[in-house]
């Protein structure tokens, strides 16, 4: 659902999901897993001229909002230098284990550094270095266009808590993470960034992700 509101000052993106996971061989590993991920974007400079939400019909270099559309039109350009928005996001993954079940460590959610489909969380540390059933995730975000160039800041804080069991997610400990860095935009939305995390209890790390589409392969399935 990518609803938008205040005069398109707003954006959303929610997504919920349930899929069960049933194992052929052992039916001690079968699971199910309810997932949420509910994304808000607020440009700083009033009602946007283009999606500020990428678009899964969109590569990066097409800046087309309907694609079935009779005649598939951009939207109208008007001339502006300057270019923000601030960003919060939720995601939640909940795994259900029936009676003695256990789930399998491959189908865990993980979160650290960068992951296969690019996407980082708590980038401070080691990439895959957290892995459990369930998981609560919280990210603030800023970014800002570089005067007229296709080059942009980002600020990043992420909060996030893991746990074998639902109930144990809001009395673990939460994990925590800063980054800052660059971002390179093509089609409105940036497809490189470079980012400088620092303030997790294991050091510090730099990441540089591509949009897959930028190397000819599609994001893989999610696990959440």
């Amino acid at each position: 659902m990518r609803p938008t509101l205040a005069n398109d000052v707003v954006h959303l993106n929610y997504d919920f999901s349930y899929r069960p996971y049933f194992a052929v061989s052992d039916s001690d590993l079968s699971f199910q897993r309810f997932a949420a991920d509910l994304s808000h974007q607020i440009s700083l400079y009033g009602k946007t001229t283009r999606p500020v939400l990428p678009r899964d019909t969109n590569g990066p270099d097409d800046c087309v909002i309907d694609p079935t559309a009779d005649r598939p039109r951009c939207p109208k350009v008007t001339t502006r230098n300057l270019e923000g928005s601030i960003g919060l996001r939720f995601v939640a993954a909940l795994s259900m284990t029936p009676g003695g079940n256990t789930m399998p460590f491959y189908f865990q959610p993980t979160i650290g550094g960068s992951d296969i489909n690019g996407s980082t969380f708590l980038g401070s540390y080691q990439d895959y270095r957290f892995r459990a059933p369930n998981l609560l995730l919280f990210r603030e975000s800023f970014e800002h266009s570089i005067w007229k160039l296709p080059l942009g800041v980002v600020l990043l804080a992420d909060q996030g808590s893991l746990a074998q069991m639902h109930g144990d997610l809001g009395s673990n400990h939460w994990k925590h993470s800063f980054s800052a860095g660059l971002t390179l935009r093509a089609g409105g939305f940036p497809q490189v960034y470079l980012l400088y995390s620092w303030a997790g209890a294991e050091g510090t790390h730099t990441t540089a992700n591509i949009n897959n589409a930028l190397l000819g392969a599609s994001a893989r399935p999610s696990l959440f």
